[in-house]
């Protein structure tokens, strides 16, 4: 719809549209009629009568009546108007036009990185649970684990059947969490499917890694957005929109001045009467000056509310500048926290991983409870899924910066 709606605003932007060409148009008629006549001709001084075709002769004052007379008329004509002036009306007209498409292309550009941006943040949540759902299969190995090496232990009587339980209540919690981590995998894939515009069922694989995060500073993002962010382009562009309807209402105060020529054919064939037949051709030309003095008030009325459009574009305007900073520095703190927590949980993880290998060493010696071993390994799958967590949040808020400040596709502005 938003490439519709450009490609329409685009074809409305000409000079014709705008009413500055001059108008060429074709225009004729026919028409026939019959009626009863009664003629009662002037005396010219010789006493006559009436001739054959009804006409009279010379001194002829009595009346004649004819029923059933005929008349056909015809007419055909090339007509050519042209405005010279009207206040300047049809030049902001065009340039009304012109702004409505420039417009109309960045509200496209507004379409698509919303769509990018929500194709982008759909694609990191399913990164995200993938990768949720790669861990909790890792997780369940060493639960697997720890359940066979304890029906194992169990049967050579090293170990209790308290320890079998204990592992199997483990191994059957994680296997509800991989089947719910699966089935929110399979949505998330049908979800995006979907937002593709395709098959919901067709499968494919998704690349976890994150990858390298950009070098932002606020100032630049900040610098940016005044130029580059769509929302401010689209306020900008509304105020000069409001401007032209300004100047446009406005031409309605000074008089319009049009020129009009026509070549004409006219020709008008009566059965009765003085002329039978009437035939004219030829050029005609013309100036026409149209002032309205007084309209009721209706002039007045449409240039004040235009100038009550324009200071509350101005208005909209320096809200979208102040949204957008606001907006900017949100996110960037967003994103700088999420990076930050993603280091501290980079550590965390290390710590996590040599405290699991070193239970689980301990716990194959019987050196280490269940439960200590238990909380090792939820411990770890736990970092592990913060740490994913807070990569792909700063990654899809880095995306938000980007489109804040205008940078997430390249669309140079005029």
């Amino acid at each position: 719809m938003p490439v519709t709606t450009k490609q329409i605003t685009e074809n409305q932007a000409t000079r014709g549209n705008a009413g500055m060409l001059p108008q060429l148009y074709l225009q004729g008629g026919a028409n026939y009629s019959i009626s009863d006549t009664k003629l009662k001709f002037a005396n010219f001084g010789n006493t006559g009568d009436i001739d054959s075709t009804g006409s009279p002769t010379a001194g002829s004052d009595r009346p004649t009546s004819f029923s059933g007379a005929e008349t056909q008329t015809y007419n055909a004509s090339i007509n050519a108007d042209y405005v010279i002036f009207d206040g300047f009306r049809a030049s902001r007209t065009y340039d009304r036009l012109v702004v409505n498409a420039d417009l109309s292309n960045v509200q496209t550009r507004q379409a698509v990185e919303n769509t990018l941006l929500t194709v982008s943040t759909a694609y990191y949540n399913l990164a995200r649970i993938q990768d949720a759902y790669l861990l909790s299969l890792q997780n369940i190995r060493i639960s697997r684990e720890r359940y066979d090496r304890a029906e194992g232990r169990n049967e050579f009587g090293v170990a209790n059947r308290l320890d079998v339980l204990n592992a199997e209540v483990d191994l059957s919690t994680d296997s509800v969490n991989l089947v719910n981590t699966r089935q929110n995998l399979s949505n998330a894939k049908r979800d995006f499917n979907a937002l593709l515009g395709r098959d919901p069922d067709i499968a494919f694989e998704v690349d976890i890694a994150v990858g390298e995060f950009r070098d932002i500073s606020l100032e630049t993002l900040l610098a940016g957005a005044q130029s580059q962010n769509v929302a401010i382009i689209v306020a900008n562009y509304n105020r000069r929109l409001a401007q032209l309807d300004v100047e446009i209402a406005e031409a309605a105060r000074y008089p319009r001045v049009a020129l009009n020529t026509a070549y004409q054919f006219n020709r008008s064939d009566n059965e009765v009467g003085l002329l039978l037949v009437n035939q004219t051709r030829g050029f005609s030309g013309g100036v026409n000056v149209r002032y309205d003095i007084f309209n009721g008030g209706q002039r007045s009325t449409q240039i004040e509310n235009a100038r009550i459009n324009v200071e509350t574009s101005r208005v909209r305007y320096e809200e979208a500048l102040l949204q957008t900073e606001r907006d900017i520095r949100n996110v960037f703190n967003t994103w700088q926290n999420s990076r930050y927590i993603a280091q501290i949980q980079e550590r965390n993880l290390n710590a996590a991983e040599v405290n699991f290998e070193r239970t689980q060493t301990q716990f194959n010696y019987g050196q280490v409870t269940t439960t200590q071993f238990r909380e090792a390994q939820v411990n770890l799958l736990q970092a592990r899924n913060r740490l994913s967590s807070a990569r792909y949040d700063a990654k899809i808020a880095e995306m938000e910066l980007m489109q804040l400040s205008g940078q997430l596709i390249n669309v140079p502005e005029d």
